[in-house]
């Protein structure tokens, strides 16, 4: 026998509800036609799905099992409806932007989790990658936005607006040399070795002014973090990335002595191709994210 979608959710919806007449309710049908149905699926299939006891229908081993792949169906048929929804507004498939790895995951999470509800049938692709390689990706238009760490200038195709600032710290572990001095010069930190965030290499405020000629260059953060508790150098560091572990005293903060009161700040901008067009998915992700500001510490 050949069944329709509609008996399926009575079927699904009587079980549920534990009643003919509770279920009618739910599906704003008369109690008659909840009843019939199941009634006759069950003397046409020549099996018993519910147990009609004194107060509340119970599902059989059968009516159970049958229960799994109904459920199974009914959504596969929802997923098909909301795909042929997106197709019909044109809304795209996958969707590639760039958080760049400073940036905390607790204020992009809200964003993301909303974006997701509201396109659950577009696949986004969230990247990481080097500064010139972002812009590369947006300039070709693999990659739709890009949340990156402020550069001096963009090229002309590349449109952009600040969404916040984000503190760096310089950072030693709590043994290193530099951890033992009470105030730090540039020549102090030019002789002992510097772990760099390769992705950032020379494009942080601090960069003209806190170097080494002994420099490490890693492409994560978390090798670089372990870097930095091991011992082979002094780093720059996102404060957020970095407070747990001063906070447990295992990582120290660097006192410079130039700079004794500064409070290193770098801006976090959103990126997009001016001259490409965007899906609906990517002009409500960009529209969302222009309307954020975060101040991080």
């Amino acid at each position: 026998m050949a069944l329709t979608l509609d008996q399926l959710l009575i079927i699904k919806t009587a079980a549920e509800c534990g009643s003919f007449s509770a279920a009618a309710r739910r599906l704003g049908k008369a109690q008659s036609t909840v009843s019939s149905t199941i009634c006759n699926i069950e003397r046409e299939a020549g099996v018993v799905l519910f147990e009609r006891g004194s107060k509340f229908l119970a599902l059989t081993s059968v009516g159970q099992d049958l229960l799994k792949h109904i459920n199974n169906i009914i959504s596969q048929a929802n997923n098909l409806e909301g795909k042929l929804n997106a197709c019909a507004a044109e809304i795209e498939d996958n969707l590639s932007i760039i958080i760049d790895p400073a940036i905390p995951y607790t204020l992009v999470a809200p964003t993301v989790r909303a974006f997701c509800e509201q396109f659950p049938y577009v696949n986004l692709h969230i990247e990481s990658m080097n500064l010139n390689d972002a812009l590369t990706s947006l300039h070709n238009g693999r990659v739709k936005l890009a949340l990156l760490i402020t550069l001096p200038n963009y090229p002309t195709d590349i449109g952009f607006c600040r969404l916040g600032t984000l503190q760096i710290a310089e950072v030693a572990h709590i043994h290193h040399p530099l951890s033992q001095l009470s105030s730090i010069s540039f020549a102090d930190l030019s002789n002992y070795r510097q772990l760099v965030f390769s992705p950032h290499g020379d494009n942080l405020i601090t960069s003209e002014y806190l170097r080494s000629s002994q420099r490490i260059y890693i492409d994560n953060y978390t090798t670089l973090i372990q870097m930095t508790l091991a011992g082979f150098g002094w780093s720059i560091l996102p404060r957020p990335i970095v407070n747990d572990y001063v906070a447990r005293g295992q990582m120290v903060e660097l006192p410079l002595e130039s700079y004794p009161y500064t409070k290193w700040e770098v801006g976090v901008d959103l990126l997009w191709n001016v001259r490409a067009q965007l899906g609906p998915a990517a002009v409500w992700l960009k529209e969302i994210f222009s309307t954020q500001f975060f101040h991080t510490k």
